[in-house]
């Protein structure tokens, strides 16, 4: 069984902090195609995208947690 991840607290952060998907994929290294299949559930992230967002976001590893691993 694959585990479905809820991205709605990431996206929300992805709005606030970057303004659009798109700048938010630059300011992690992927491309918007790349974000949206991790948004999508079909690519995971890897850990130092986690890592570069926490960056960004201003979060700690332990909200990663709460943004990046909560499931649907």
């Amino acid at each position: 069984m694959t585990v479905k991840y809820d991205y709605s607290k990431l996206r929300g952060l992805i709005r606030e902090k970057c303004g659009t998907q798109s700048n938010f994929a630059k300011a992690i290294g992927i491309s918007g195609t790349s974000l949206s299949q991790r948004l999508n559930n079909s690519v995971p992230f890897t850990q130092t995208e986690i890592m570069t967002a926490c960056k960004l976001f201003g979060c700690t590893i332990s909200e990663a947690d709460e943004i990046f691993f909560k499931h649907q």
